[in-house]
This record gives C-alpha cells, sequence and structure tokens, in this order.
C-alpha cells in the first residue's frame, strides 16, 4: 500500500503521537507504522488513502 508523504505524516502525528504504547513501539518505517494502525483497527485499508477530493476533505473534518 503506498501513501503519500503528506497523508502518512498526518497519520503519524494524529495516530502515534497520541498513542499510549509510543514508548514501546519499534516501528522504524512506514510499512510497519502502517500495519501497526491496521492491526489496532485505527485504519484500514480501504480508508487509507482517499481517492477523491471529497473524501480528502471528509477526512479532514474529522
Amino acid at each position: 500500500m503506498e501513501y503519500n508523504p503528506r497523508t502518512f505524516t498526518l497519520n503519524y502525528l494524529k495516530y502515534c503521537y497520541t498513542c499510549q504504547d509510543a514508548h514501546l513501539c519499534l516501528s522504524d518505517t512506514e510499512s510497519k507504522c502502517i500495519a501497526c494502525w491496521e492491526e489496532k483497527n485505527i485504519l484500514k485499508k480501504e480508508e487509507a488513502a482517499p481517492v477523491t477530493t471529497e473524501e480528502l476533505l471528509r477526512k479532514y473534518a474529522e
């Protein structure tokens, strides 16, 4: 799965900085971070990369 850098950075700030297990995290690559988010059901594969501008704006509004 491919993420653009901006989407990854936003998700990293949103999910990793607020994670209570961040001090235990071994996610040192994008793929490990994405796998962690999916494993914890924080981010589902189908919602990972918005396809249309409308979907992107809905994500920003959340």
